[in-house]
């Protein structure tokens, strides 16, 4: 690994690549000189970047973004989101740990080990911890309520009606005084009853990087800004709505421990 090449401001290692041997990293001298790069001047993920003035996609929003690059590559749009949510350093590092443990970056042509990914947060997973996670997803929505993960995820953990398990929460929270089942004590309590404990180690962690193989575990987790959002996990499986809450980052774990 040429650490000293770094990251592409679209978020690919320049410093793993191995494409062009003249290569000097798409970031060396600010794009003065490029004359060794012959996707420089057709490069929409450049260009973008000298625009907003910014150091590379991952000061912006990769995720979401569907420009050049990530139009059709996963494996860009999720480097650069990796180095938007730990840092290009923490990307560097677990690039450098992966290629010592044999994962490779181009094993044929372009095409390496991180290109084996059609899921954004699991290639992320990857990237992180150098193996591939064992947490799925299967869609899981009893109701057409938007704003209820709460009664989704009692639901599937008490294997009842929704209904009822509504009805039990919103008594629930009453007797507690409390406004809305939504409440971290109301929900807290109400999985006690169930026999539900709170296992710590789990904190900082994005749902994605989960090891929750067996039994059945309700994960608390947000986007860190206002958003907060509650799931079951059984048997290494996620059940929501959507799959999207991969990348959300842990706030609390709880596992079923008693019948």
């Amino acid at each position: 690994m040429k650490r000293e090449l770094g990251i592409a401001r679209c978020g690919l290692a320049c410093c793993l690549c191995s494409e062009n041997k003249e290569c000097k990293g798409c970031r060396q001298d600010g794009f003065a000189d490029l004359s060794w790069c012959k996707d420089a001047e057709w490069c929409q993920n450049r260009k973008c970047v000298l625009e907003k003035n910014i150091s590379g996609c991952y000061e912006c929003q990769p995720k979401d973004c569907r420009k050049g690059l990530f139009a059709d590559k996963i494996k860009a749009r999720a480097f650069a989101e990796f180095a938007r949510r730990y840092g290009v350093s923490e990307l560097l590092d677990c690039l450098e740990r992966n290629e010592r443990a044999g994962v490779v970056y181009h094993r044929q042509g372009i095409m390496g080990d991180y290109d084996d990914f059609d899921d954004l947060e699991e290639l992320i997973g990857f990237i992180r911890k150098g193996e591939r996670q064992t947490v799925r997803f299967e869609h899981f929505d009893p109701t057409d309520e938007k704003r209820s993960c709460v009664v989704r995820t009692m639901t599937k953990l008490t294997g009842r009606d929704y209904g009822s398990v509504k009805a039990e929460l919103a008594a629930l929270a009453a007797e507690m005084g409390c406004e809305t089942y939504n409440d971290q004590r109301v929900f807290g309590r109400f999985l006690e009853y169930l026999g539900f404990s709170r296992i710590g180690g789990y904190e900082g962690l994005t749902v994605g990087e989960l090891e929750l193989k067996n039994g059945s575990w309700c994960v608390h987790c947000t986007d860190r800004k206002e958003f907060q959002h509650l799931l079951p996990v059984v048997d290494g499986v996620i059940f929501d709505r959507r799959d999207d809450s991969r990348g959300l980052f842990v706030e609390a774990v709880y596992k079923k421990t008693t019948n």
